[in-house]
């Protein structure tokens, strides 16, 4: 809606020619990649710490650490890398750990994991690598085999993905709602969860236009005197002006 408030016709509209980083980009991002790497893994041995909250936590780190913050929020390289190693870290290796030792699900897609297990007979837990080590070991050259494919698919394909952000917007946010509402119906297939999407998405929109962090930053009471200042203080000072 934010989008169609400011009659934006697509997300990108940068003709950008060469997709792929070059090794100036790869040196300029390694430190960011290391701790990246580290914050996902860590948080991501958390049961709850979803890896949405390790990318927030990824990105804040990089730009507290970074000799030029002011870089980030218009095309670092570094506020690229750091998000997607914290979340690739947190879910693919990092929340299999709590799960396969102690049975805990560190996140939702590994509760659902946790189910399929269970289903065929699995139970996770130390006695899991004595009993069912084939499994085991199944699944860690699984996370090779896919790492390799991701590179195979992603790297020459990359600018095809990259090119999604040039579709009208008026053609790609339905799509994003159509296939959100699917997403969400199909859980628990009850409409009430809908509603609740719905809900959260209005909320979402009134908060983005009130001017809140999407990361909690600062205190409630300071994000809403700052909001109320925005809004408000503008008006009050034109009919000061008025006056």
């Amino acid at each position: 809606m934010i989008n169609v408030e400011q009659r934006i016709t697509a997300i990108s509209e940068l003709n950008i020619k060469n997709w792929m980083p070059t090794w100036a980009d790869i040196r300029q991002c390694t430190g960011a990649m290391i701790r990246s790497t580290a914050v996902g893994f860590f948080l991501g041995l958390l049961p709850g710490c979803t890896p949405s909250v390790t990318t927030f936590v990824a990105y804040d780190l990089e730009k507290r650490v970074s000799k030029h913050p002011e870089r980030f929020g218009r095309g670092a390289i570094e506020g690229v890398a750091a998000p997607e190693g914290a979340n690739n870290n947190a879910t693919s290796t990092a929340g299999f750990v709590p799960l396969f030792s102690f049975g805990l699900p560190t996140a939702p897609s590994m509760a659902v994991l946790l189910g399929g297990l269970m289903m065929y007979g699995l139970q996770p837990g130390p006695l899991l690598f004595a009993q069912n080590p084939q499994f085991v070991w199944a699944v860690i050259a699984s996370m090779y085999i896919g790492n390799v494919m991701l590179l195979v698919l992603n790297l020459p394909l990359v600018g095809m993905w990259a090119k999604i952000c040039k579709i009208p917007f008026y053609i790609l946010g339905p799509i994003i709602v159509f296939c959100a509402m699917v997403g969400t119906y199909s859980i628990r297939f009850q409409i009430f969860d809908v509603w609740v999407m719905l809900l959260f998405g209005v909320i979402g929109y009134l908060m983005r236009k009130l001017g809140f962090p999407i990361a909690p930053k600062r205190s409630w009471r300071a994000s809403w005197r700052r909001c109320w200042r925005r809004r408000w203080g503008r008006r009050c000072s034109c009919r000061r002006g008025r006056r």
